[in-house]
């Protein structure tokens, strides 16, 4: 996982008092941190992603983190959609969440932070014809996207499902570890990374460029009267 040397630490304070305007809220779904863990309620992955999270929120006073414990917090889990752990959901006022599963490191962790400071800021990395297309979603899209922390390719279209999940409220953006999730990379056969997956419907393999995924998302809306807690039913 990211180990903050002390310079480190100096350099993401000076970049957090620059680049975040809005405050952010780290919600984490895990497990209760005993060392009896019950049967099939096992997550190795959960004490690093705690861990992180409270060094990136010892850095800067915008940032604070509110620790869920999975098997317990049901009604937080159905209101943000989280059906695994660990699950990292990043808000901010105004702004579309985004939820990551896993632990955020190697190439995705400076993705993880870049989508935090554009949330905070309000600013997007689109280009503005793109952004002109996503403003015709007028229905609710799911897009997961299968990453791994070694991949750069991984986080350029994790970076990109962000943005889009920014652009517009109808768009909702899982970024997944794949090494963390056996069972959904068998279940969604992912057999590479990236993969990106629009509604359990369209899979594309490999990179995917800004049109490309709005080409995709235009025709593969789900019914904009259904709910946004029916997005990952």
């Amino acid at each position: 996982m990211v180990l903050f040397t002390d310079q480190n630490r100096k350099e993401l304070k000076r970049r957090f008092r620059k680049d975040l305007k809005k405050e952010i809220l780290f919600s984490l779904f895990t497990t209760n941190s005993s060392l009896l863990t019950i049967p099939g309620r096992e997550c190795p992955d959960c004490p690093q992603a705690q861990e992180l999270l409270e060094e990136i929120c010892a850095l800067s006073p915008k940032i604070d983190l509110k620790i869920y414990n999975y098997f317990d917090a049901l009604e937080s889990r159905r209101q943000y959609d989280i059906d695994k752990i660990p699950a990292i959901v990043t808000e901010s006022e105004g702004a579309n969440r985004l939820v990551f599963y896993g632990v955020p490191q190697g190439y995705q962790f400076p993705v993880f932070l870049e989508g935090m400071e554009r949330m905070s800021r309000d600013v997007s990395s689109l280009a503005n014809t793109t952004r002109k297309g996503f403003s015709k979603v007028d229905r609710l899209v799911t897009l997961r996207i299968f990453v791994s922390s070694n991949s750069i390719t991984a986080a350029s279209v994790a970076k990109l499902a962000q943005a889009a999940a920014l652009e517009s409220r109808l768009i909702s953006a899982e970024i997944i570890d794949v090494n963390g999730f056996p069972e959904l990379r068998r279940a969604y056969n992912v057999s590479t990374v990236p993969k990106t997956i629009i509604n359990d419907i369209v899979h594309i393999d490999g990179m995917i460029s800004e049109a490309l995924l709005l080409e995709k998302i235009l025709a593969s809306g789900i019914s904009s009267t259904e709910t946004a807690g029916q997005r990952f039913k």
